[in-house]
């Protein structure tokens, strides 16, 4: 008999999960991860509040999948750049797209309020242990590099 529950393909539940872990993303950047409840990241995503746990275990378990997912995205941004550069031309095209970015930060830094504003939000922003898993990846993934023992 008829339930009234509406069931979703396996693939359009995987493009729905998709949809919330970006919308997440999304307001996570503009908001912090306090400022966006549930019933505003299912909403972004254009999905119903009720189905986030046919999704999620919790709003802690769609944090850290956003952020691993942020973080998948910046890696394989280096790992594009690396790739498209010549191997001796790696390290100064690296060392550019920094610079671009921090000429970015600089211009930017010169309206503080909206600088202040920034800063607190990225703060709030931080995951656990987040500098680890970046500059672990980094070097997994895009140096190709080996952790060298220390003395």
């Amino acid at each position: 008999g008829e339930t009234g529950i509406m069931r979703v393909s396996r693939e359009k539940a995987a493009e729905n999960r998709e949809k919330i872990v970006a919308a997440a993303g999304a307001l996570f950047r503009e908001r912090g991860f306090d400022g966006a409840a549930v019933a505003d990241l299912m909403k972004a995503a254009g999905l119903t509040h009720g189905g986030f746990y046919a999704h999620f275990d919790s709003r802690e378990a769609l944090v850290i999948e956003a952020f691993a997912d942020a973080m998948d995205r910046s890696t394989e941004r280096w790992r594009k750049l690396a790739e498209q550069t010549a191997p001796e031309q790696r390290l100064s095209t690296i060392v550019d797209s920094y610079l671009t970015a921090q000429a970015e930060v600089d211009a930017a830094y010169q309206n503080q309020a909206e600088w202040v504003r920034k800063a607190v939000l990225n703060v709030s922003r931080v995951g656990r242990f987040s500098i680890d898993r970046l500059v672990r990846g980094y070097a997994d993934e895009v140096w190709e590099a080996s952790p060298v023992p220390s003395d």
